[in-house]
C-alpha cells in the first residue's frame, strides 16, 4: 500500500476505505452509519509502505517469516512501555469473503471504543496485533475467534464449525509458545489466551458444547508470570483489569467473594502502568458487591438455623448502604459526556422504535451504556439485599411496643423500593438505544439496510443543529 499523500476525507472514511463527503464537523456517511466521525485535523505520518498482505493470507513459502512494515514503533515490546494508539488497517470491503479479521478488529475492537472506558482487552488487540507475524499465537487465535463471528453472521450457528481448523492451528501454536520462556510471559501470549477463550464462549453460547474456562484460568496463570512491581508495561496493565473485570462479573453472577487470585489482580492493576478510569473502579467497588452478596446470601439460607440472622441482617444493611454511598458518588465522578440524554418517542426520535414509557436514554457508545448497566446491577443487589432486611426487620417489630421504629423502618422500606423501579426504569430506557427497531435477529445484511434505526448521540447532534426531530 503507498501512502499518496493527503485527502479530503475524514479519518474515519480514510480507514473503511469509503468515499467521504468532506463535510464539516461530522462527514455524512459517518452520520448515516451512526460512526463517530474522525475528524480532519492533520495527524503525523509515521509510514509510507505497508505490506498487509501477511496478515490475512498464508503465504505459500511456509516457515518464513513476514517482512516487518515501517511502523512508528518497530515491536510490539516499545508498545509495552508507550500508551498504544488505535488504528486499524482494513484494507478489504465488507462484500470480500476474506475479510473476517478486519471486519473483527472493526466492529468489536475497534468501533465505539475509547481508552478512557476501556475494559482492557479489545481495546489492546488492536495495537498489539498489527506487530504481530501471521504464524504467531496471536495471529492464528484472532483469525480463528473472527472466523468464528464472521460465520455466525452471515449462517448462524450452523456455520460456526468451519472456523474450527484455525482454532486447532491457534492452539497448537499457543503450546509452542508456552514451551518458550522468553513467549510465555509476553502480553502477546495473553491475549492470544484470552482470544481463545472468547471462542470457546462463542461456542459454549451457541450450544456446539459445554463451556470450560481452561483458557481464562490459564491467562490468569500467565499474567502472574509478569513483573509485579513495574506492572508489565501498558499492555499488560490493561489485561490485567479486564481479567480482573471477567473475575468480578463471574463472582457477582455466582454469588460468591472475588477468589484469591481475583484479589491478587487487583493489587497488581494498581502497580501497573495503565491509568484508571471509571470501569476499573467500577469493578473495585464490586468486589465489596460480591463479598456482601455472599455473605448475606448464606445468611439467608441458614436464618432458620441461627440465632444471630437479626444481627448478620443489621449488618449486611449498614454494609449495603455504605456501599450504594460509594456507586452514587461513582456516578458523581463519571465524566459529563458519559451521561444519558433522554429521547422522548415522535419528538426526538423516530415513533418506528419501541421504547419503554415513551422514553429512551441514548449513551455516547455501547461500551459506556454497558459500564451503567453494570452499575445499576451492583445497586440493585444492594437494595434485594436491604429490601429483604428491612421486611424482616419490619416483621420482628412489635407495633404495640415500638410504632416509632416500626414506622421508620417502613418509610426506609418504601424509599427503597422506589429505588429499586427507577434502576429497574434506567435500565429499560436504555433497551432501544441497543435494538432500535429491529424485530428479529440481525445478519451480515443488516450492516447497510438503511430501513434499520438505531437512536444515537449523533442524531441529537443533529437535531440540535438542523431543528429535525426525525432520524
Amino acid at each position: 500500500m503507498v501512502n499518496r499523500g493527503r485527502s479530503a476525507a475524514c479519518h474515519t472514511c480514510k480507514e473503511r476505505r469509503v468515499k467521504c463527503d468532506a463535510a464539516r464537523p461530522e462527514c455524512g456517511p459517518c452520520k448515516r452509519l451512526n460512526l463517530q466521525c474522525g475528524g480532519y485535523k492533520t495527524r503525523p505520518i509515521s509510514l509510507k509502505f505497508k505490506d498487509l498482505t501477511p496478515k490475512f493470507f498464508a503465504t505459500k513459502s511456509t516457515g518464513s517469516a513476514a517482512s516487518p512494515s515501517v511502523q512508528s514503533c518497530s515491536s510490539s515490546s516499545e508498545l509495552e512501555q508507550a500508551p498504544p494508539v488505535l488504528t486499524l488497517p482494513n484494507p478489504y470491503p465488507l462484500s470480500d469473503p476474506n475479510n473476517a479479521v478486519p471486519f473483527f478488529l472493526g466492529h468489536y475492537a475497534r468501533m465505539g471504543r475509547d481508552l478512557s472506558s476501556a475494559r482492557g482487552f479489545y481495546e489492546m488487540l488492536v495495537p498489539v496485533y498489527q506487530f504481530e507475524d501471521h504464524n504467531s499465537a496471536l495471529s492464528l487465535a484472532v483469525l480463528a475467534l473472527a472466523s468464528g463471528v464472521q460465520q455466525l453472521w452471515k449462517t448462524g450457528s450452523q456455520g460456526f464449525s468451519s472456523s474450527q481448523p484455525f482454532y486447532v492451528q491457534a492452539v497448537a501454536r499457543l503450546r509452542l509458545a508456552l514451551k518458550d520462556e522468553g513467549e510465555r510471559g509476553r502480553s502477546t501470549t495473553v491475549l492470544a489466551v484470552l482470544a481463545l477463550q472468547m471462542y470457546e464462549n462463542l461456542a459454549a453460547m451457541y450450544g456446539l458444547h459445554a463451556p470450560t474456562p481452561v483458557h481464562h484460568n490459564g491467562a490468569a496463570n500467565l499474567l502472574a508470570l509478569s513483573d509485579a512491581e513495574s506492572g508489565g508495561g501498558v499492555v499488560i496493565g490493561y489485561v490485567r483489569r479486564f481479567v480482573f473485570h471477567l473475575k468480578v462479573s463471574s463472582a457477582l453472577r455466582q454469588k460468591i467473594p472475588v477468589q484469591h487470585e481475583g484479589m491478587h489482580l487487583m493489587r497488581s492493576m494498581r502497580a501497573s502502568f495503565a491509568p484508571d478510569n471509571p470501569s476499573a473502579e467500577l469493578d473495585i467497588i464490586g468486589v465489596d458487591v460480591a463479598q456482601l452478596q455472599a455473605t448475606f446470601s448464606q445468611a439467608k439460607v441458614e436464618e432458620q438455623f441461627s440465632l444471630s440472622w437479626p444481627e448478620t441482617r443489621a449488618q449486611c444493611l449498614e454494609e449495603a448502604n455504605r456501599i450504594d454511598e460509594r456507586l452514587i458518588a461513582w456516578a458523581r465522578g463519571v465524566p459529563l459526556q458519559w451521561h444519558p440524554t433522554r429521547l422522548t418517542s415522535g419528538q426526538d426520535m423516530d415513533a418506528s422504535i419501541p421504547t419503554y414509557d415513551n422514553k429512551c436514554d441514548v449513551y455516547p457508545s455501547c461500551q459506556i451504556a454497558s459500564i451503567w448497566n453494570l452499575w445499576r446491577a451492583q445497586r440493585l443487589i444492594l437494595v434485594k439485599a436491604a429490601l429483604i432486611s428491612l421486611n424482616a426487620g419490619i416483621n420482628d417489630v412489635s407495633t404495640a411496643s415500638f410504632p416509632e421504629r416500626l414506622m421508620a423502618l417502613i418509610e426506609e422500606f418504601e424509599a427503597h423500593k422506589s429505588r429499586l423501579q427507577g434502576l429497574v426504569d434506567a435500565v429499560c430506557h436504555s433497551v432501544p438505544f441497543h435494538i432500535g427497531n429491529r424485530t428479529a435477529a440481525s445478519s451480515i445484511s443488516d450492516f447497510t439496510n438503511p430501513a434499520i434505526l438505531l437512536p444515537s448521540h449523533h442524531s441529537c447532534a443533529l437535531q440540535s443543529k438542523t431543528g429535525s426531530s426525525s432520524l
